[in-house]
């Protein structure tokens, strides 16, 4: 709301639904969670809605929100593509944008992960797919391979790293950016342990066509400068 961004991303995992794979162990604390996940996350998203209502809104799918597609087309593929006879111009039924009512918030979806991404000016937004457990692993992961700036969720961290590479014009910096998460990072959310390497934050993003300035913005008990 004091903001008022043109556009804001949301850069996956927005849903867990962990009991929709079975490459982790399922303890009883995840039975029957995607329903009212889907309802808070609705919930939450008209809030987001609500504070911005001119803005432009995207979530990008995650490797988290992709493991319901994977489970239908691993096990049932004729319901992974399915529509409601009235609802032929709305996402398949049994997938997150169409569980979130995304159509009526008037929000996007950027899908195809991990290949989902946006640019904003030359910072090109994506959910990402590296992971290190060394601090700063993951963005230089990403900077070793990379030509771009770019932004991404998936390890609930912060990180930046960068480096400069020469070009016909001159020299160019480049630089790759891990974002925090807004999850809950004090041990409450199931399969989740005060001990995990997570920090909370968001980041604002000023740009033009050719330049950008990010800016991270830490949340720290709960509160943000």
């Amino acid at each position: 709301e004091a903001e008022q961004p043109t556009y804001v991303g949301i850069l996956g995992d927005f849903l867990d639904l962990a009991m929709w794979t079975d490459r982790f162990s399922r303890s009883p604390e995840f039975y029957w969670t995607t329903q009212p996940a889907i309802l808070e996350a609705h919930a939450f998203l008209r809030r987001v809605r609500a504070a911005v209502p001119d803005a432009e809104i995207d979530i990008f799918e995650g490797n988290h929100d992709y493991r319901m597609r994977a489970a239908l087309e691993a096990h049932l593929l004729e319901a992974c593509h399915l529509k409601a006879a009235d609802e032929l111009e709305l996402p398949p039924s049994l997938s997150v944008p169409r569980l979130l009512a995304l159509h009526q918030l008037g929000i996007g979806w950027i899908g195809e992960y991990p290949d989902g991404e946006r640019y904003l000016g030359p910072l090109r937004l994506r959910h990402g797919d590296r992971s290190s457990s060394v601090p700063g692993g993951t963005a230089r992961g990403y900077v070793d391979n990379t030509e771009e700036h770019s932004a991404s969720g998936h390890v609930h961290r912060s990180e930046m790293v960068s480096r400069r590479v020469k070009t016909r014009t001159g020299w160019r910096t480049i630089r790759v950016w891990c974002l925090p998460t807004l999850a809950h990072i004090d041990g409450r959310l199931p399969g989740a342990s005060i001990d995990d390497n997570w920090q909370q934050g968001l980041a604002v993003v000023d740009y033009t066509e050719d330049r950008y300035t990010l800016t991270p913005v830490e949340i720290s008990t709960g509160q943000m400068l």
